[in-house]
């Protein structure tokens, strides 16, 4: 059983946050302290829909894209029911899908996925 802490797997060489660690990961990077995001209403209409969904968000650098991610995730209180992988350069796409058929949440974001080489190639995962 892993803790409630950041876990770093052996699998990933990615963050990964859930529970109290996504809380204290959101909270102390300061993102709710920040403007509301102009589609965090439809983002969170969106994620409570009864069907799993895919929400990919791409953008400039410094337009927001992470700190709409996680003023949803506050927002919704979805910290038990959602893991956060912040992705890193050393993982595969394969590496993720692998965690990712482990993984007990319902609802599942990552940040920095163009971080992962080859994620363009294989991001139908």
């Amino acid at each position: 059983m892993e803790t409630e802490t950041t876990r770093k797997t052996t699998t990933l060489h990615s963050a990964v946050y859930t529970g109290a660690a996504l809380r204290e990961h959101i909270e102390t990077g300061g993102f709710c302290a920040l403007p509301k995001r102009d589609c965090l209403e439809a983002v969170g209409d969106y994620l409570r829909g009864r069907e799993k969904r895919v929400l990919g968000l791409c953008g400039l650098p410094g337009t927001g894209r992470t700190t709409l991610m996680y003023q949803a995730v506050a927002a919704l209180g979805l910290y038990e029911d959602a893991v956060c992988i912040v992705c890193n350069p050393g993982d595969r796409m394969e590496d993720i899908r692998r965690f990712l058929l482990g993984v007990e949440q319902h609802y599942i974001f990552m940040d920095d996925v163009d971080k992962v080489p080859d994620f363009q190639e294989n991001c139908g995962f």
